[in-house]
């Protein structure tokens, strides 16, 4: 085999590797299945010391949300007196433009 050849074997298996990794590019290094809609509505976040679980505290219209950063499934209290009037989550819209208790 001549120099030459050699040559072209190696640029066309470089052209080739570039050429087929360059499909697996994610922009936004999610990498993941996309999640639907995400409502940035305000929420009460507890941050625990080390090795202990957060918790995310959150109303979705009368009902109260509690979330860990574990494994543990969300528990939901219906009817809680903390979320007395709050609207759903999808109507609160972002963090910036909610006020708790103007119903949207």
């Amino acid at each position: 085999m001549t120099r030459t050849r050699k040559l072209l074997i190696l640029l066309g298996a470089v052209l080739g590797v570039l050429a087929l990794s360059a499909g697996s590019c994610d922009e936004k290094g999610l990498g993941d299945a996309p999640i639907g809609d995400a409502y940035e509505a305000p929420r009460d976040v507890y941050v625990m010391p080390d090795t202990f679980p957060n918790l995310v505290v959150v109303c979705d219209g009368p009902t109260r949300i509690y979330v860990t950063t574990r494994e543990a499934a969300p528990v939901l209290v219906a009817d809680h007196p903390a979320c007395n009037g709050e609207p759903p989550l999808e109507e609160q819209g972002d963090a910036e433009d909610y006020e708790p208790g103007d119903g949207g």
